[in-house]
C-alpha cells in the first residue's frame, strides 16, 4: 500500500515537472505567435504567381509602367508621396538569366553603391545602398537583389530630402522580411 502511494506521487509529480516545461515553452511562442498576427492586421498583402509580400495599408500599389525585362513589376508608394521627396518601393520580378541578372545589377554597379551580402527569404542577398547628391536634393536608395527558385527579385526603395527617413526606411524593411518566394 505504501510502494503504491510512493509511485503515484511520483507519477504525478513527475507529471507537474512536464506540464509545466511546456507551459515554459508555450507561453513565450504564444506571444510571438500572437505579436507576428497582429503586425499583419496593418498591412495589406499581395500575392504574385511566384511570390507573396506585405505592405502597409495606407500605401498603394500599381503596375509599374517602366520598362522590364520580361518580368513584371510594382510600384509601391506611402501616402503623401509627391515631389519633392517622392518616395517609393520598386519590386521587379524576372526570369533569372545572365540578361537580367545584369540588368537589374549593372546600374548598382556602375553607380557605386555600397554592396554587403544579407538574406532574404532564406536565401543569399545582395544589398546596394547609396546617399547621394543629385539635382533635385538628396537621393537615399536602397535595393535588395535575389534569386530563388529561377526568378530574380528586386525590391527597391529610393526617396529624396535632406535626413534619412527612418519610418519609411523601416516600413521598407518591413516589405523586404515579409517577401517569400513560393
Amino acid at each position: 500500500m505504501i510502494a503504491k502511494k510512493g509511485t503515484t506521487a511520483v507519477k504525478k509529480m513527475h507529471i507537474t515537472i512536464v506540464v509545466c516545461i511546456l507551459l515554459i515553452f508555450l507561453i513565450p511562442f504564444s506571444i510571438w505567435l500572437l505579436n507576428i498576427k497582429s503586425k499583419n492586421f496593418d498591412l495589406n498583402s499581395y500575392h504574385g504567381t511566384s511570390y507573396t509580400f506585405y505592405y502597409p495599408k495606407s500605401w498603394t500599389i500599381t503596375k509599374s509602367g517602366m520598362q522590364i525585362i520580361k518580368g513584371t513589376a510594382f510600384y509601391l508608394a506611402p501616402p503623401h508621396s509627391g515631389p519633392p521627396k517622392t518616395p517609393h518601393v520598386y519590386i521587379e520580378v524576372a526570369p533569372a538569366n545572365p540578361t537580367s541578372i545584369s540588368d537589374m545589377t549593372d546600374a548598382f554597379i556602375v553607380f557605386k553603391y555600397t554592396k554587403t551580402t544579407t538574406m532574404v527569404d532564406g536565401v543569399d542577398a545582395q544589398r546596394y545602398s547609396t546617399i547621394v547628391p543629385s539635382s533635385e536634393g538628396v537621393l537615399h536608395s536602397i535595393a535588395y537583389i535575389f534569386v530563388v527558385k529561377g526568378n530574380i527579385y528586386l525590391i527597391k526603395l529610393g526617396y529624396k530630402q535632406q535626413a534619412t527617413d527612418s519610418q519609411l526606411e523601416n516600413e521598407f524593411v518591413q516589405i523586404v522580411t515579409t517577401f517569400a518566394a513560393h
